[in-house]
């Protein structure tokens, strides 16, 4: 019953020419606030620092509920032709309060030096730079504009969470090239960006204290990786009581990785195998590609494009997929990691894989029993390939515009994620099919008068082989618990709420009314 009220835009922008009575060729800019920043098309960087998911589909020009709070210098390096932005993002901090500051958050961390505490300087930030160069073509009037954005970025987050929070910190790098050109009957664009920097995975004791009821139906405090029994030898071990007793052998034992599994001295208590981990590194790979291009035909009115996109993947790097511990090692992640991206096309939009409402995309299930057994999930412009058309014309109905727009697309992964099989609960050894499925949509406008508007938005997505097998793959522990429920013989998913292979269909509208 509460009124909540917040800002989504504001803003302060110096014109820094006249306030410091500084001539040069091109103005100068300086801003802050909560204002919307994005590098070419939005997929290295975009605006969405706090933004809604909405429904599956749901088309809408904006779900950003809030921009980022950032500072910009922008200005011209030469009048009319080369501008510059030198962009800082505060993504969040840690570090306004003593409170915050002396937070023990890395007590469990191997080889610590500050006792635990958090420490000053913990702000994911994001810092990025970029020119826009905008040659003139020609001396037509009527001749086409340019337009070419080299970019850079660079993200620094101190406190990622791979088991635990702020048991990781990435640095990640972004560089790229955006063109587009809008001629008098031609229109196309293409962007291109790889990643690079590294996710670092501190060194970790993983156990903790759980609460729960034991065998005399009492509350009691149990650990979650010391073991009563050497786990080497014995199933399924049970987890130890924390005592006294038990208290002095775990803090008096040596914590480090070479001690997974063994005993802590002679107190018959063990480590689970995968009580502790090493630190590791990943190191960012990921590339992508998008291109489009629009040509107007005969009638002005009628439109074709065409869309092609690209963008590498890879399985979850701190997953153990096969076996315990196959992932605490360095290696190389190979899937392209956007920040903060809501792209979902530009001259052919997609309704239901790219964008802020897409499909969830499943990687490959763990097997190893350290795991939850719940696959990680993709979303957005990463382990992608499409390609697609779209038409759009526009005609007078009873002296109303009416625009119409027809879009086809298909999409494949990059990288070709594990089968999963029903009666295992457990991925196969098998790479599953790339292709996703395929879209078709469809998008009316009408324009009823000056400042009212209509829409209405529809759009079927057909799944792939790729679906048929992945089918019933769980998502969480409700999927899990509907897959305990099918038959054992049949293991037909029929209306189970599982991941299966039935259409998608999509349909909205709406009006907008701007004043």
């Amino acid at each position: 019953s509460k009124q909540m009220f917040w800002l989504r835009e504001g803003w302060l922008d110096i014109d820094l020419n006249k306030t410091m009575a500084v001539e040069t060729a091109g103005t100068q800019h300086f801003k802050l606030g909560l204002f919307p920043f994005e590098l070419g098309r939005g997929i290295a960087l975009g605006s969405a620092y706090a933004s809604s998911a909405g429904l599956l589909g749901f088309y809408a020009d904006a779900t950003i509920d809030q921009n980022a709070p950032g500072f910009l210098l922008a200005g011209e390096l030469l009048p009319k032709l080369l501008n510059y932005d030198l962009y800082l993002g505060i993504l969040r901090n840690w570090t306004d309060n003593f409170g915050r500051v002396n937070e023990k958050i890395y007590t469990n961390q191997l080889n610590r030096y500050r006792r635990g505490s958090r420490g000053f300087g913990h702000v994911n930030f994001v810092y990025a730079n970029r020119l826009r160069w905008t040659p003139t073509l020609t001396t037509d009037a009527k001749g086409g504009k340019l337009m070419v954005e080299p970019y850079f970025m660079y993200n620094r987050d101190p406190e990622q969470k791979v088991e635990f929070p702020a048991d990781a910190a990435s640095n990640l790098m972004t560089a790229g090239l955006c063109t587009d050109y809008v001629g008098q009957r031609f229109e196309f664009g293409c962007e291109f960006a790889f990643n690079f920097g590294h996710q670092t995975v501190h060194g970790w004791d993983s156990n903790a204290i759980d609460v729960v009821v034991n065998s005399d139906g009492l509350l009691a405090e149990q650990y979650t990786k010391i073991l009563t029994s050497d786990p080497n030898t014995t199933a399924d071990p049970a987890k130890a009581y924390v005592t006294s007793t038990n208290q002095t052998a775990v803090k008096q034992s040596s914590l480090s990785p070479a001690q997974n599994g063994q005993e802590l001295g002679t107190s018959g208590l063990y480590n689970a195998l995968n009580r502790f981990n090493a630190p590791y590194q990943n190191k960012y790979q990921g590339m992508m590609l998008v291109a489009d291009a629009s040509l107007w035909l005969i009638d002005p009115n009628l439109k074709v494009a065409a869309t092609l996109g690209w963008a590498t993947g890879d399985e979850n790097p701190n997953r153990d997929l096969d076996q315990l511990g196959d992932s605490s090692i360095d290696g190389n992640y190979q899937g392209f990691i956007g920040l903060q991206e809501v792209y979902s096309g530009k001259r052919v939009i997609s309704l239901f894989i790219i964008g802020p409402n897409a499909l969830t995309r499943p990687l490959s299930t763990a097997n190893s029993d350290a795991d939850s057994g719940f696959p990680s999930k993709s979303t957005g412009f990463t382990n992608l390939v499409y390609g697609g058309g779209a038409i759009t014309f526009k005609y007078d109905f009873c002296g109303r515009e009416i625009g119409w727009n027809v879009g086809l697309l298909n999409y494949w992964q990059d990288f070709a994620t594990k089968k999963f099989d029903l009666r295992t609960k457990k991925s196969l050894d098998q790479p599953a099919s790339r292709h996703l499925g395929g879209e078709l949509n469809l998008t009316i406008n009408c324009q009823f008068m000056k400042n009212l508007k209509g829409f209405l938005v529809g759009g079927v997505f057909i799944p792939g082989q790729h679906y048929d097998d992945i089918k019933g793959k769980p998502l969480g522990k409700d999927d899990l618990k509907s897959l305990d429920e099918l038959n054992a013989d049949s293991f037909d998913i029929g209306s189970t709420p599982l991941l299966g292979t039935h259409a998608a269909y999509v349909l909205n509208w709406g009006i907008e009314y701007a004043f």
